[in-house]
């Protein structure tokens, strides 16, 4: 794009020139213009490699905490609802192969050590620290 516009520029002025001249205070003039247009436009492109840095960090922020809700309803809601209850065992099992796929693409070990006490222990603290460090972590995510 800059140098579309620097190009589109100096044909401009070749194009003067060639069609009978121009003073040198015209010139001058439209160089000097030309050197702030540039420097304006090296700002802009400046400015939007930084937003667009911001923008993509916000968006990976935001998956990772898409990623953890996603583990969090598929634990919470149906434990909350007994949902589990009403399903065959191979149904259980899409499900908990899912969950246990979903908490491998966070690749939070943390989180996978938290999920396999809970799953193997069956214990109740387990299962609060699990659900408790993923609430936690969506909070630290989105600060």
């Amino acid at each position: 794009m800059r140098k579309l516009v620097l190009l589109s520029i100096v044909l401009v002025l070749l194009f003067t020139i060639s069609c009978g001249g121009v003073s040198k205070e015209a010139y001058d003039k439209t160089a000097g213009d030309l050197a702030v247009k540039v420097a304006q436009l090296d700002a802009l492109n400046t400015k939007y490699e930084q937003v667009n840095g911001d923008f993509a960090s916000a968006n990976a922020c935001l998956n990772h905490v898409k990623g953890e809700l996603e583990i969090f309803n598929a634990i919470f809601i149906p434990a909350m609802t007994g949902d589990l209850e009403n399903t065959s065992r191979e149904e259980k099992e899409i499900v908990i192969n899912e969950l246990e796929a979903n908490i491998r693409a966070m690749d939070d070990p943390v989180l996978s050590r938290k999920y396999n006490d809970m799953k193997y222990s069956g214990d109740d603290q387990a299962m609060v620290e699990f659900f408790l460090y993923l609430l936690e972590d969506m909070q630290r995510t989105l600060e």
